[in-house]
């Protein structure tokens, strides 16, 4: 889906955001409190996530990304119902997982912080259509089921 490029996009400019960030010495480390710590991060975060309709949410060591799929031209009620448009969208939070859980893995890496943790969530309105979540465990998952199928 077009919509789940953007949150990989999205999930990469908070990433190299990351790098520029920094709290104060006697702060606890957090993807939170770097992010609230320096003004120009949390502006260009947010003006990217308005730009691509995505809502994001930074709290403590966990990003969230959602957006409602019932401003994707196209995309009706009636279609929620359908099996195979639902199997797409969880395909398409599957194909995502390596590269968000590699973001995960490179916040890690990048700021000393542990446990970093990104949620997707598909919505139509307000219901729930479909959420995953990735750590950076879930890059040495991705790259085992990768192996097993060479």
């Amino acid at each position: 889906m077009k919509k789940s490029i953007t949150v990989l996009l999205s999930a990469l400019a908070v990433t190299a955001l990351l790098f520029v960030g920094c709290t104060k010495e006697s702060e606890p480390k957090t993807v939170e409190s770097i992010v609230s710590s320096n003004d120009d991060v949390a502006t260009t975060i947010q003006s990217g996530a308005d730009e691509a309709g995505v809502k994001i949410d930074i709290k403590d060591n966990t990003i969230t990304y959602s957006y409602d799929i019932s401003n994707v031209d196209g995309i009706t009620e009636e279609m929620l119902e359908d099996e195979d448009f639902l199997k797409t969208i969880e395909d398409s939070l599957e194909m995502q997982k390596d590269s968000l859980a590699n973001v995960c893995l490179t916040i890690e890496e990048k700021t000393g912080i542990e446990a970093v943790n990104v949620n997707v969530f598909y919505t139509y309105k307000d219901k729930e259509v479909a959420k995953a979540s990735f750590t950076s465990a879930d890059v040495a998952s991705a790259d085992v089921a990768e192996e097993e199928t060479d």
